[in-house]
């Protein structure tokens, strides 16, 4: 689903009865609402007990328009928005598949008000009224009260976020700021021993390092595909689980990821070549997440680049199934894909995109790989068409400048369309081309923020 409009919400409360100060007062839930995967636009949702349970299964079942003629008769996707964000509202976006409360539970969502440093808390109400605020006090009742019949893998205590808080702290700023302020990096090309603290980092810039590449093929020459099970084939002796930590622990700005699939391996193409849908997700689930546990990553690009052996629905289903059940596991927080202009591969991104673009967080489009000679009528041409194929989405909105490239033609795109360029040095060879964030780099590539994870929103109001 897309990201929604932004609102705020006043927290100044009417003067106490008897007195000339004014007290404080907590917002409280006052609407529910959807955004539809199709047209974009909000849905009222006319219960809480109906917003948990599409809630429940946002990433596999994603909402459309239409569902909502069970409350709305002939509603369609031509209706306007129910909802548009205002002054007088905080939209607070919620995260998707928290599991509905147990039969006789409530699942209470407390916002808190002015200037405290939580935004909100969770509480569940057991059917004898006891209110638990931890993990821990729900599995101590639990074993205490067998006879409510539940586990604790039907509680989730995570908190939603306002859509804009003029008071976040700056940690924060930087981190949930990524719609505007994104650099990704792909680093990993064996033999060149380049390090995470080669590359200079932005504090103010959320900044993406994705490791280049696991492929599911054998490691041992001659190189075979695996059917899903994955190997590492990046610098793995200089980019080590103990250097992620490190350099994510020393800039709390930093996330890292891992790539899949890629160009070539060995002498050959990397071939994106399942023997079922069901086996190769089954495979990549598995090995996927044991290598993503043992190098604390937090989330995934999928970057196969030949399908020679395979249809756009079977690389859709695969792909897709595979990004849900990472996200649902909490295995991963984010999904990038990176398509380029050939006609192979823009059909089987497509295909994955029309039906899964709804948990895919970015789309890194290989701008780069056009030729040198593109003129600016045309990047800003080919900019256009891929927005139009993968659409739905918002853009970044940053710059970075070039050395070695054409500044007239990268600045000209960007004042002209409003365009996001990002830095990309192929293979990552830092010590060959040194550059510093924002200020230098041999080549450029178009990084498009699309889509947010779907996103559910609960506008709130005063309450005295």
């Amino acid at each position: 689903m897309a990201s929604p409009g932004k609102g705020t919400t006043s927290m100044t409360s009417p003067k106490t009865p008897g007195s000339g100060s004014k007290r404080k007062v907590s917002p409280t839930v006052g609407t529910y609402a959807v955004q539809c995967v199709k047209c974009f636009k909000w849905r009222k949702i006319p219960s809480k007990e109906q917003y948990e349970a599409i809630r429940q299964s946002a990433l596999e079942d994603p909402w459309v328009c239409s569902r909502a003629s069970a409350w709305r008769p002939r509603v369609s996707y031509d209706d306007p928005t129910d909802l548009s964000p205002d002054m007088s509202r905080l939209w607070v976006i919620d995260k998707p598949n928290i599991p509905c409360p147990p039969k006789g539970w409530e699942r209470l969502l407390t916002l808190r008000g002015e200037g405290t440093c939580r935004f909100a808390d969770v509480y569940y109400i057991s059917p004898c009224g006891k209110r638990l605020r931890s993990m821990v006090e729900i599995e101590r009742f639990l074993e205490e009260n067998t006879r409510y019949g539940a586990t604790i893998s039907d509680f989730n205590f995570q908190i939603p976020r306002p859509l804009h808080d003029s008071k976040r702290s700056a940690s924060e700023a930087q981190i949930q700021g990524a719609n505007s302020n994104l650099f990704r990096e792909y680093i990993g090309a064996e033999f060149t021993g380049v390090k995470f603290s080669d590359l200079p980092i932005n504090a103010n810039t959320q900044f993406d390092f994705i490791l280049s590449f696991t492929i599911d093929y054998t490691t041992s020459s001659p190189h075979s595909p695996t059917n899903g099970k994955f190997n590492i084939f990046w610098d793995s002796e200089t980019l080590s689980p103990n250097a992620v930590q490190a350099i994510k622990s020393k800039h709390k700005n930093v996330r890292v990821a891992l790539s899949l699939g890629g160009d070539s391996v060995g002498k050959g193409y990397v071939q994106f070549m399942p023997s079922s849908v069901s086996s190769w997700v089954d495979n990549a689930v598995s090995s996927l997440t044991n290598i993503i546990q043992q190098y604390h990553l937090d989330g995934i690009d999928i970057d196969y680049e030949h399908f020679d052996y395979s249809d756009p629905n079977t690389f859709s289903e695969c792909i897709g199934q595979l990004i849900t059940q990472l996200k649902k596991k909490n295995i991963v927080s984010f999904a990038s894909i990176a398509p380029f202009d050939n006609e192979q591969v823009q059909s089987h991104y497509s295909a994955l995109w029309n039906k899964y673009g709804h948990i895919i967080d970015y789309v890194n489009f290989q701008f780069y790989a056009y030729d040198n000679s593109t003129t600016v009528s045309q990047f800003i041409q080919y900019f256009n068409t891929q927005a139009s194929r993968y659409s739905g989405g918002k853009y970044l909105n940053q710059m970075s400048k070039c050395k070695g490239a054409n500044k007239t033609l990268i600045k000209t795109v960007v004042s002209g369309q409003a365009l996001s360029l990002f830095l990309r040095h192929p293979w990552c060879m830092v010590r060959d081309c040194p550059y510093i964030v924002d200020q230098t780099i041999s080549a450029i590539a178009v990084f498009v923020r699309v889509r947010a994870p779907p996103i559910f929103s609960q506008r709130t109001r005063l309450s005295a």
